[in-house]
C-alpha cells in the first residue's frame, strides 16, 4: 500500500511526493534558526506551515513517521548538551520529548483539521501551548524550544506578555503558521475560491496581530519611571572543573577584584553567579572544610569592609535525621559581614541536578550517577525573599536560580510575595552549549514583562545584563569574558499587570479550549 497517496476526496490537488518529502525537511531547517543565538525570528511565522501542509495530505502512518523524524531532530540539536552529562542521556530524554511534545500535538491537530479547519486554526495553538506547559513543569522539566523564545527581541510584540504571559506569544506564532497553511491548502492547492470566509479570516488575524502591536507600542511609550536601585553585576568565566581544583584561591582574589572595581560606584548591591562558590557550607557550623571556611570568611570580609550587601552562589549542606541533604543556593552577605539569608534551589536541572530517571528507569539513574560520580541536590520548598537598603528604603528581591527563571509562577510568587526586583544567578557555561547560555538567558525578558519588575542577571560565562520592566536588555557583557557592569535599575510608577494578579490564566484556557475542542469533533464524528 503507497501510504503517500492522496486521501480520497480530500485534495485532488495535493502536491507531489518529491515536493512533501523536501517541505517535510524544510520544517526542522527553519525551526533550527528561529532561536537564539540565530535570532531569524520572522521564519518562526512560517517554520510549521511546511511541515502541516504535508501531515494534512498523506495517510495517517506516513504523518506519524514524518512527525517523529521531525520531532526528534528538533529536540536533538536542542539538547546536545545533556552529552556533558552522560551520552546515553540525550537518546532516551530526545525521542521522548520528540513524541510526546511533537508528535502527538501535531497528529492530534492534524486530526481536527480534517475535520474542521475553521475550528483547528484556533485549536491547534492552545493545543502546542498545553504541551509547551507540560514539557516545561515537573522533574523532566527542560524548557528550550519554546516558541516564544523565538520572539525575545521583538519587543514591541511581546508586550502582552503581561496579560497572558509568555505562553501567550507562543500561541500567537503558532496561530500565523496554521493560518497559513490553511490559505495556501485551500486557495493554491484545493483551488478554491476567495470566499467571505477567507475575508473573515484574515479581517479577524489582522486586527489581533495590530491591536498586540499597538498596545506594545503604547506600554513602551507611556511606562514612566520613578525610584531605582544601584547593582553591580558581576560576570565570571570559570569552567565548573577548575573551580573545584586549588585554583579556587585565584577565584576569590579575583571576586575581590570585583567588588573593588564597583565599591566606588556606590551600588546597593553587588551579584555573583550560581555557584561562585564551590564549596559545601553548612549553617549550623558542622563539619565545614577549611576551604569552606576561608571563602565564607572572605566574602564575609569584602561586604563589611566595603559596606556592601553581596548575593553570591554556593553549595550548602545539612544534617536531617542523620540524612545527608545538599543543595544548590544562593548565599546574602550583609553589609556587616554576616551570613544569615539563603535560598535553596526549587527547580533543579533533569540528570545534572535531580536524579530525573530514578521513578522510570532506575538502573540508568544508578548507571549515570556511577559513571560521573554525579552529586544529587534535593529541592528547596520556601522563596525566601530577601531584604536590603536601599538608602533608607528596605526593597525586597527574589532569586531565581539558573533555568528557574523559565518558569512564570515562580517568579510571580516573588512579586506577589512583595519582591520589587528579581535576580537571575547562573552558571550557564557548565552546559558547554551557546544555544543554551542564550536561550535560558532569554527567559528573563519574558519574566520582566509579566510582573513590570526589572531583572539583573549574573552568569558565568553570560549572557549577564540587566533588563527593565518592559523586556529591553539595557546592559550587558561579551559572552565568554570575565568583567562587571554597574547598572542603575529603575522601577515603573506603575507596575501593574494581569499575570501578575491571574498567573497562567492563559495556559488554563488553552487546556479547556483543547479539550472542548477535541471532545466536540469526536462528538460529531460518532
Amino acid at each position: 500500500m503507497n501510504v503517500l497517496k492522496i486521501i480520497p476526496g480530500k485534495n485532488i490537488f495535493a502536491l507531489k511526493t518529491s515536493v512533501q518529502v523536501l517541505l517535510a525537511i524544510l520544517s526542522p531547517i527553519l525551526l533550527y534558526f528561529i532561536f537564539p543565538p540565530r535570532n531569524l525570528y520572522f521564519l518562526a511565522w512560517v517554520a510549521f506551515t511546511p511541515l502541516l501542509l504535508v501531515i494534512i495530505q498523506v495517510q495517517f502512518r506516513m504523518a506519524l513517521l514524518i512527525t517523529s523524524v521531525n520531532g526528534f531532530l528538533f529536540y536533538y540539536f536542542f539538547y546536545l548538551w545533556l552529552n556533558r552529562f552522560h551520552p546515553w542521556s540525550i537518546y532516551f530524554i530526545t525521542p521522548f520529548f520528540g513524541l510526546l511534545y511533537f508528535t502527538l500535538p501535531l497528529m492530534i491537530i492534524r486530526y481536527l483539521y480534517l475535520k474542521d479547519k475553521l475550528k483547528t486554526i484556533f485549536i491547534a495553538p492552545a493545543i502546542w501551548v498545553v504541551a509547551e506547559y507540560i514539557k516545561s513543569s515537573g522533574n523532566l522539566a527542560l524548557p528550550s524550544g519554546d516558541l516564544a523564545i523565538s520572539q525575545i527581541n521583538q519587543t514591541a510584540l511581546i508586550q502582552f506578555a503581561d496579560i497572558t504571559g509568555q505562553s501567550g506569544v507562543s500561541y500567537i506564532v503558532f496561530l500565523a503558521n496554521m493560518a497559513f497553511a490553511f490559505f495556501i491548502d485551500s486557495i493554491l492547492l484545493e483551488k478554491q475560491k476567495w470566499a467571505a470566509t477567507h475575508s473573515r479570516l484574515v479581517l479577524s488575524l489582522t486586527t489581533l496581530f495590530v491591536t498586540i502591536l499597538l498596545y506594545g507600542f503604547f506600554k513602551i511609550q507611556t511606562a514612566k519611571w520613578g525610584k531605582s536601585i544601584s547593582v553591580g553585576i558581576v560576570q565570571t568565566a570559570h569552567y565548573p572543573n577548575e573551580k573545584w581544583s586549588e585554583k579556587y584561591r585565584w577565584f576569590l582574589d579575583e571576586y575581590e577584584q570585583s567588588v573593588q572595581q564597583l565599591a566606588p560606584l556606590n551600588p546597593k548591591l553587588i551579584v555573583f553567579p550560581e555557584t561562585a562558590l564551590n564549596i559545601f557550607y553548612n549553617f549550623e557550623g558542622e563539619q565545614n572544610t577549611e576551604r569552606a571556611e576561608e571563602a565564607v570568611s572572605k566574602i564575609s570580609a569584602l561586604a563589611k569592609n566595603y559596606q556592601i550587601p553581596i548575593v553570591i552562589g554556593g553549595f550548602e549542606f545539612s544534617r536531617e535525621y542523620d540524612t545527608m541533604r545538599r543543595y544548590n543556593s544562593i548565599f546574602l552577605f550583609k553589609p556587616d559581614g554576616s551570613l544569615r539569608s539563603k535560598y535553596r534551589k526549587r527547580k533543579l536541572v533533569a540528570f545534572g541536578e535531580s536524579p530525573a530517571f530514578n521513578q522510570l528507569l532506575p538502573w540508568l539513574q544508578e548507571k549515570i550517577n556511577r559513571d560521573l560520580h554525579t552529586i544529587m541536590f534535593q529541592t528547596g520548598d520556601t522563596s525566601n525573599i530577601f531584604t536590603i537598603l536601599n538608602d533608607d528604603e528596605t526593597i525586597s528581591f527574589g532569586n531565581l536560580i539558573c533555568f528557574e527563571s523559565s518558569n512564570g509562577d515562580l517568579a510571580r510568587e516573588y512579586i506577589k510575595n512583595g519582591a520589587s526586583f528579581l535576580l537571575n544567578e547562573s552558571s550557564d557555561l557548565w552546559s558547554n552549549s551557546l544555544d543554551v547560555m542564550v536561550q535560558n538567558a532569554s527567559f528573563s525578558v519574558y519574566r520582566a514583562i509579566e510582573n513590570r519588575v526589572p531583572v539583573a542577571r549574573s552568569s558565568n560565562g553570560g549572557p549577564s545584563f540587566y533588563v527593565d520592566a518592559t523586556g529591553r536588555v539595557r546592559q550587558a557583557l561579551p559572552l565568554g569574558q570575565a568583567g562587571v557592569i554597574p547598572v542603575q535599575m529603575q522601577f515603573l510608577q506603575n507596575n501593574f499587570s494581569l499575570y501578575k494578579i491571574w498567573g497562567d490564566w492563559f495556559v488554563y484556557a488553552c487546556f479547556a479550549v483543547s479539550l472542548a475542542g477535541i471532545f466536540n469533533l469526536i462528538k460529531n464524528k460518532n
